[in-house]
């Protein structure tokens, strides 16, 4: 029993932890790095190719490249070129904060700190991979997540606890299990989206166990 409540324990700023891991790995693929990463990612090619460290050029930056050479040479044997190599590079530093992230939480829950101080000191280790991506979104950009978070997460969330109180529960999950079906149909009617098989027969699917799970009932 004890056992288990120390793994539930763990859950949450673990899951915290691989959340804000995920966020920042979507955020690769929409912004670059305020350092000139391109000139690092080329120190790790010329010695990949043959370049002698120090040597055929003093530079103070090669002394991290003996670490992420052997990470270049598995990216560039399985592809067979340079391409993407920069956000390869990307998620294998914060691949590396998260290890060091976990690694912390631990460290610091066995020096008897509590589980708050151990999460947010471990979520300090990712902030330079925050500060080094900058994001440049337009204006149109800021309106959509400004509608996304507002209207259909926070009150769409909101709106759908309040009824709960009137509507019975029953009709509250099915309204929700429909979900997915809402958005193909709104996506259809408002956008123009057409949907693919896949996206049709799924819809059959879900309004079929809706609809299997609603007579079973009555």
């Amino acid at each position: 029993m004890e056992k288990r409540k120390t793994e539930r324990s763990f859950a949450a700023p673990l899951c915290f932890l691989l959340l804000l891991f995920a966020i920042l790995a979507a955020r690769n693929f929409f912004g670059f790095c305020q350092t000139d990463e391109s000139f690092y990612a080329a120190l790790v090619n010329r010695l990949w190719r043959g370049e002698r460290m120090l040597i055929d050029e003093w530079n103070s930056t090669q002394f991290y490249v003996p670490l992420i050479l052997p990470f270049y040479g598995i990216f560039i044997k399985l592809t067979g070129s340079t391409e993407a190599v920069l956000l390869y590079l990307r998620f294998l530093y914060l691949l590396f904060a998260l290890i060091t992230a976990v690694k912390l939480f631990f460290t610091i829950l066995r020096c008897g700190e509590n589980r708050l101080t151990a999460v947010v000191a471990a979520a300090v280790v990712l902030l330079p991979f925050v500060m080094s991506i900058r994001v440049q979104p337009s204006v149109s950009d800021i309106l959509l997540l400004l509608f996304l978070g507002i209207i259909t997460t926070a009150l769409a969330h909101t709106l759908f606890i309040y009824s709960l109180k009137t509507l019975p529960a029953q009709l509250a999950g099915v309204c929700s299990a429909m979900e997915t079906v809402y958005s193909i149909l709104f996506a259809l009617l408002l956008l123009g989206e057409v949907p693919t098989i896949r996206e049709i027969l799924g819809a059959v699917i879900i309004i079929c166990a809706v609809f299997m799970a609603q007579t079973r009932t009555e």
